[in-house]
């Protein structure tokens, strides 16, 4: 280490709660001391050791983002210390420490799994630099992985657009085509036929009803989510009761209650709230729907609003499949499908409960769900400042 005076930078963490972990195994316990100081008052979480043996158990009774390790542990044939860290936390990055005159053997071990190297004796805002560009480096690859990810999802999604979209596009086109072909039957037969093709005729144009319907529901969900996305959503707050809200939402979905045979209870208190009524309208619109569809027949539905403390508390609870715990901090994430099955069965993009998040953030309000898992029904809630 340069015996200097420095000025440590402290590590800006404001923007999380967060603190980096960082293990430092140096060959003198003198050392990993005075390094394990620096970090500290940078702003990291240390761990410090001089004995390669212990350094096992460490990595077992806690996780690091960023190790140093001094290049004096790494000429052991039969303990090659970097593999060891590697297989017991394969996300922890490694930085080297060597003097100069070995940095060839430091540069080595960069094919071993190390990511960087610094040159002994190091100032103290030079080892800050190192650690603060490895972790740079690190939040970088988990970006990437996420990019990825998304890029996955966003592939799913247009899959799922196209098969939406052309499924109830088949039932129309095929009906209007029947159509057609009664009409072309010859004039002597129409008159015998016309009972029954008045009867067909109905059945006919009640598909293309429904089915035009749905268009028009898919449609309108995926431009609102296009507009959200892009921040064209316009709010324009005013004082409204929850309750008209409701029964707006209950009117217009009463044909798909019905078809279930859903039991739907309300308590809603008559308060005045100040949002957007429309997009409060599509969230409450999808989150019944959305239990509606996932609650078997001959269910039943809660719907609750109230008044608590400095917020107004929104709430659907439903006794439907429920969510399983490792579900329910995704589910209203974009693109994110839980159960391609269950989606398939119930139709629609998925990206319901995602354009819900977005309204009820435009609104600096909350949302999540819950759910004891699997057949024990899901509670999604929302609030909503005074």
């Amino acid at each position: 280490m340069k015996k200097e005076k420095h000025n440590i930078k402290k590590k800006d963490i404001s923007k999380s709660d967060k603190k980096h972990k960082v293990l430092v195994i140096a060959s003198e316990i003198k050392n990993a001391k005075s390094i394990g100081k620096i970090l500290s008052e940078g702003g990291y979480i240390v761990e410090t050791t001089s004995k390669p043996m212990e350094v096992v158990n460490i990595l077992k009774s806690a996780d690091f983002e960023v190790a140093l390790l001094d290049v004096e542990f790494l000429n052991s044939k039969d303990f090659l210390l970097i593999e060891v860290v590697k297989k017991i936390q394969p996300k922890l990055e490694v930085i080297i420490m060597t003097p100069q005159s070995v940095v060839n053997t430091a540069i080595e071990f960069l094919k071993k799994g190390a990511i960087e190297y610094v040159v002994k004796p190091f100032g103290a805002n030079e080892l800050l630099a190192s650690v603060e560009k490895v972790l740079q480096i690190i939040e970088l690859k988990v970006q990437l992985i996420s990019l990825k990810d998304l890029d996955k999802s966003k592939d799913e999604f247009i899959s799922t657009v196209s098969h939406e979209l052309k499924t109830p596009l088949t039932a129309i086109s095929g009906s209007i085509e029947v159509i057609f072909e009664r009409e072309r039957a010859e004039n002597e037969k129409r008159n015998e036929q016309r009972r029954q093709i008045d009867k067909d005729m109905h059945k006919l144009f009640a598909i293309i009803g429904r089915q035009t319907k749905k268009m028009k529901e898919l449609v309108a969900n995926l431009l609102d989510f296009v507009k959200i996305e892009a921040g064209f959503m316009q709010l324009k707050k005013t004082k409204l009761q929850m309750i008209n809200i409701v029964k707006e939402v209950i009117q217009e979905i009463k044909p798909l209650i019905d078809a279930k045979k859903i039991e739907i209870t309300s308590n809603i208190d008559s308060d005045y709230v100040n949002c957007n009524g429309e997009s409060i309208k599509i969230v409450i619109l999808n989150l019944i729907t959305n239990s509606i569809k996932y609650t078997k027949e001959n269910g039943k539905i809660n719907v609750s609003f109230t008044k608590q403390c400095n917020r107004f508390k929104f709430v659907v609870e439903d006794n439907g499949i429920g969510i399983e715990k490792q579900n329910l901090d995704r589910i209203f994430d974009k693109f994110y499908r839980i159960d391609r099955s269950l989606v398939r069965e119930a139709g629609g993009f998925g990206i319901g409960l995602a354009i819900c998040k977005k309204i009820i953030e435009l609104h600096n309000g909350k949302i999540w769900a819950k759910s004891s898992g699997l057949g024990k029904g899901s509670k999604f809630i929302f609030t909503l400042q005074l």
